[in-house]
């Protein structure tokens, strides 16, 4: 193993230690970023890989609870909003260090580019994975399980025959080559959700929880194509490592994935500095050539580089002189709104709403997932409420949460995790829609008084973190500027929470090529994006 070092802001390294000239210089330990810096490493290019913050994974960070705290404080004194854009409540709990927040909770499919990449450079043998137990969609009844595989329906005692017979078909055209097929004919413009209602005569409650528990998708008005896609590629995922396609990554996610990457980064050689400012930024061109000056503070050593990759929150760090203006070239990308909650009680069942106003006054009371009788622990959930299906609620986005008890590794016994996430409309005038509390606490209040706990109570929320994240698209012609200044800039993930990893893998690979590209690389199109690895027994058994 390659000796590596990781600067922190504490250290102070002499010119003596760190080597200041580096083919690529990443801004930025964003997933993104991370993959292409392993690949990058492992191809044998010299990296030097920079983030201002003290900790891995950028905005896809898991952070302890007083870190969480420290970056919404950041958040609130960065924002130029005069709605409130942030807001926490409760005591963090003392054992801060336990736990490991996800700024971008996700779950992600177990075939597909990143499954392919956290395999091929060996990051899977790090990382820990649990299968998402189960998806569960919200109705005025309360939570219904959903049926993600043909087995699935067979075993379901809340669908008809009939039912299950629409289900089946439906299943079968979306599983095979349907691009052509004259269902979509003349249709391609029709919503995913009226598609299922007059071309496969399914009901209109069996087709919201289709349309955004299995579709995953985002409006009422997402057309046919890209839904079926998605739930092609899910119905091909289910089975590699359990009956569920997704798998969840423990420790926090996607921040600690982010992190496996960096480590195989530093063990191919990269070089760490995490926690330092960038003080000054400069070019030089020589006889065509152009080098990159890097000045971070703490630092004495100048850094240069033949390359920079930097992820599109750090780009303003690089305005030099004639510093373009990233807002003329930028459009508003998606504003999502987010919290994070913790729980006391590890929870057990999710139940109806019939079930909830019944206890106590039954023996029987109707439960999600009671298996064989026995009450299980729900260590790893997708709950989804269509749009205007909760009395209490407003979102005009379907509302996801995300359940992660102790087995996920994120937080300790008898504790839970609930994540909440919401697409807001970015359009809208009303300053109070902006508030991202305001908007999720209605459905974090009825994800509270559906679930249960191991001793059969009602679960607490101890902690709660409510936050807005909005990302900027720049324009084809900018980036293209930059460019030609030997500058990529990394785009920003799609805000989907089943997408980001899969998005975050497809993206690395091209910087990769590109990169290889402008370092001279004449085979950049044919080069391994991962080398063979040594053989392990153990490869493919990420779960």
């Amino acid at each position: 193993m390659h000796h590596h070092t990781v600067y922190h802001h504490t250290d102070y390294p002499s010119t003596m230690d760190l080597e200041s000239h580096f083919h690529v210089l990443l801004l930025g330990t964003g997933l993104t970023e991370s993959i292409t810096a392993a690949a990058l490493a492992k191809a044998g290019f010299k990296v030097v890989h920079i983030d201002i913050n003290s900790y891995y994974g950028a905005s896809e960070a898991s952070l302890t609870t007083e870190e969480l705290k420290t970056w919404i404080e950041a958040f609130l004194k960065s924002s130029d909003s005069v709605s409130p854009l942030a807001s926490v409540h409760g005591e963090s709990p003392s054992s801060s260090r336990s736990y490991s927040l996800s700024l971008s909770p996700s779950v992600f499919a177990s075939t597909g580019p990143f499954i392919t990449s956290l395999i091929g450079s060996g990051v899977a043998r790090y990382g820990g994975f649990r299968l998402l137990e189960r998806t569960c969609v919200y109705s005025a009844a309360g939570f219904k399980s959903v049926p993600g595989s043909k087995e699935d329906i067979f075993k379901s005692k809340e669908l008809s025959l009939v039912d299950k017979r629409k289900l089946m078909r439906f299943l079968t055209f979306a599983s095979g080559d349907f691009e052509c097929s004259s269902e979509i004919q003349g249709r391609e413009s029709m919503s995913f959700l009226e598609f299922l209602e007059e071309v496969f005569s399914i009901n209109k409650q069996l087709a919201s929880a289709l349309t955004y528990a299995l579709a995953f998708c985002s409006t009422s008005s997402d057309t046919i194509i890209p839904a079926l896609t998605r739930i092609k590629h899910y119905l091909r995922s289910a089975g590699r490592y359990g009956p569920s396609p997704f798998l969840v990554g423990q420790y926090g996610g996607l921040g600690e994935l982010a992190q496996g990457f960096c480590r195989v980064c530093a063990v191919s050689g990269g070089t760490y500095i995490l926690g330092h400012d960038i003080l000054a930024f400069q070019e030089a061109n020589a006889e065509g050539v152009t080098s990159h000056c890097l000045n971070l503070g703490g630092i004495p050593e100048n850094l240069t580089s033949d390359i920079i990759i930097v992820s599109s929150d750090l780009l303003s760090k690089l305005k030099n002189e004639d510093g373009a203006d990233l807002e003329g070239h930028s459009s508003e990308g998606s504003h999502i709104a987010h919290c994070i909650a913790i729980i006391d009680g590890t929870i057990a069942s999710l139940l109806t709403q019939q079930a909830a106003s019944e206890e106590g006054r039954t023996e029987e009371t109707d439960s999600v997932d009671v298996d064989d009788g026995q009450a299980r622990t729900v260590d790893s959930a997708l709950l989804v409420y269509p749009p205007n299906v909760l009395s209490t609620g407003s979102a005009q986005s379907p509302v996801n949460a995300i359940i992660n008890g102790e087995g996920t590794l994120s937080c300790p016994r008898g504790k839970s995790l609930l994540y909440l996430s919401t697409a807001m409309d970015k359009n809208t005038s009303d300053r109070q829609n902006s508030d991202a509390e305001r908007l999720l606490r209605p459905y974090l209040d009825a994800t509270l008084s559906l679930a249960r706990t191991t001793d059969a109570s009602t679960p607490k929320e101890l902690f709660s973190a409510f936050y807005v994240k909005s990302s900027r698209t720049f324009s084809a012609p900018f980036l293209d500027s930059f460019k030609q200044r030997d500058i990529l800039v990394c785009p920003s993930l799609p805000s989907h929470f089943a997408e980001s990893g899969d998005a975050a893998a497809v993206y690395a690979e091209a910087l990769f090529r590109e990169t290889a590209k402008h370092l001279g690389r004449l085979d950049f199109e044919s080069m391994d994006f991962w080398p063979p690895l040594p053989m392990d027994p153990d490869d493919e058994d990420i779960s």
